[in-house]
C-alpha cells in the first residue's frame, strides 16, 4: 500500500470509528490549518473536536490516567507524564465517518492531530487501543510514515491463558470499519508463528479486505508448531457486537481446523 487507496476493499456495513485525545496547553483559536505541511484537507465530515479545561472538567483526567497503559506510561516517561497532569487543557478528537476506498480521511484525522500537537500539545492518548504516543513517537511512527504509519493505530497483544497457551488479539480494527482479531489457545511454542498470522489478517483488513463469517484459509509456510502438520488451516468466526466489552467491536475468532495437503484458499502471512 503506497497510496491512500485501499486496493483489496470490499463494501461492508460499518463505520469507521475515531477517538483521540490530545493533553496539553492548546488554545481554541487554532491557527489555520497547513494543509500541505499536515497532508490534510480539515476534518472529515463525522469527526468533531471538543476542547476541555482540566479546571472545569477535571473527571477527563482522572478518567484516562489509570489502568496498565498509564501505569507503563508512567514508567517510561515519568516527565512527560507530570506534564499531562498539569496540563490546563485537552482536545477529544470523535465520531464516525463512512468506510472507503481511500484511507484519506483517516491521513486527514492524523494530520490534524499532528497539527495540534504543534500547538501547544503534548501527548496523544488513543482510546481504541489504551496506547499514549508522547509528540514525538506520535510524529515518527504514525505521521511521518503516511500511510504505512497508520498501522501504529491497531495493536497486537498477548496475554496467557494457561501455563503453556496465549491468547493474541487485536485492538483498534473498529477505525478501519472491520473487526478485531481474536486467536485463543495459542500453544506457547507458536506464538510467533500466530502473531505473524494475525497481522497478515490485519494488514490484508485495513487494506479493506473483508474476510466472511466461517471463512478458511491456508497458511503454506508456518512451521509445524500448531500440533498439526504444515500448511496450516484456519477457520475465522465472526463474533460480538459493536457494545462488546473488551473490543468495542466485532471480532473474528480464528482457530486452528486443521493441516493439510490440499489448500483450497492459500496465503503467505510476510515474512518477520
Amino acid at each position: 500500500m503506497n497510496t491512500w487507496s485501499r486496493s483489496q476493499y470490499q463494501e461492508l456495513p460499518l463505520q469507521q470509528l475515531h477517538y483521540l485525545v490530545i493533553f496539553g496547553n492548546i488554545d481554541e483559536s487554532l491557527p489555520p490549518l497547513d494543509s500541505l505541511r499536515y497532508r490534510s484537507t480539515g476534518l472529515p465530515e463525522g469527526i468533531e473536536l471538543e476542547f476541555a479545561s482540566r479546571e472545569e472538567s477535571p473527571e477527563l483526567w482522572d478518567q484516562f490516567q489509570k489502568g496498565p497503559a498509564w501505569e507503563l506510561f508512567c514508567e517510561s516517561a515519568p516527565t512527560i507524564v507530570d506534564a499531562i497532569k498539569n496540563s490546563p487543557t485537552c482536545v477529544i478528537a470523535r465520531g464516525q465517518i463512512a468506510d472507503s476506498d481511500s484511507l484519506e480521511p483517516l491521513g486527514n484525522v492524523v494530520g490534524i492531530i499532528t497539527s495540534l500537537l504543534d500547538s501547544g500539545g503534548v501527548v496523544v492518548y488513543d482510546i481504541l487501543t489504551a496506547t499514549w504516543f508522547d509528540s514525538l513517537n506520535w510524529k515518527m511512527s504514525v505521521f511521518e510514515p503516511g500511510l504505512e504509519g497508520l498501522a501504529k493505530l491497531v495493536v497486537v497483544q498477548q496475554e496467557s491463558e494457561n501455563h503453556d497457551e496465549s491468547w493474541i488479539y487485536t485492538r483498534g480494527m473498529r477505525r478501519f470499519a472491520r473487526p478485531d482479531i481474536s486467536f485463543r489457545n495459542v500453544p506457547s511454542d507458536a506464538t510467533a508463528e500466530a502473531e505473524l498470522l494475525v497481522q497478515f489478517l490485519t494488514y490484508c483488513m485495513m487494506d479493506g479486505a473483508v474476510i466472511p463469517d466461517g471463512k478458511e484459509l491456508v497458511f503454506k509456510d508456518l512451521r509445524p508448531t500448531f500440533s498439526v502438520a504444515s500448511p496450516v488451516k484456519i477457520r475465522c468466526t465472526l463474533a460480538g457486537s459493536l457494545d462488546d466489552p473488551h473490543f468495542f467491536n466485532f471480532f473474528l475468532q480464528v482457530a486452528i481446523v486443521s493441516g493439510t495437503s490440499h489448500p483450497s484458499t492459500s496465503a503467505d502471512p510476510p515474512s518477520s
